[in-house]
């Protein structure tokens, strides 16, 4: 009995902590690629949403608990002015290990981002 109860507590409790870290992780991976996705749309409807388009990166995050990405836009060519051009949006964040105390500096987190990219429309209608 002493054998198994040692045993499950050695084997058992790393798997529960890799377990909650990987789900951790998972839910960031989650998280920055809708947030990319949703971002990019907004922007290949409207180059000159850019707030549009970090909230709505915000939002994705705030639906998996998440803090604020970090939200980079870019365009080619760099006004983003013309049909056809390519906006890219990156999202990227960080990912705390559980239980890992702060004082372990950035060993401690693990990053995370996704970019998306898409074509601006060539027709807008507005009204």
């Amino acid at each position: 009995t002493i054998e198994f109860i040692g045993m499950t507590l050695l084997l058992l409790v790393p798997l529960i902590y890799v377990v909650v870290a990987l789900a951790g992780v998972q839910g960031a991976i989650f998280a920055a690629e809708a947030a990319s996705r949703e971002a990019v749309r907004v922007l290949a409807a409207d180059p000159a949403a850019t707030s549009v388009a970090r909230i709505q990166a915000t939002l994705a995050f705030e639906d998996h608990g998440l803090g604020e990405p970090l939200v980079e836009i870019s365009c080619v060519p760099d006004a983003c002015t013309q049909p056809g051009s390519q906006v890219m949006v990156r999202v990227s964040t960080v990912v705390p290990l559980p239980l890992v105390p702060g004082w372990v500096g950035q060993r401690g987190l693990l990053p995370v981002s996704s970019t998306s990219t898409a074509l601006v429309e060539g027709v807008r209608l507005r009204g």
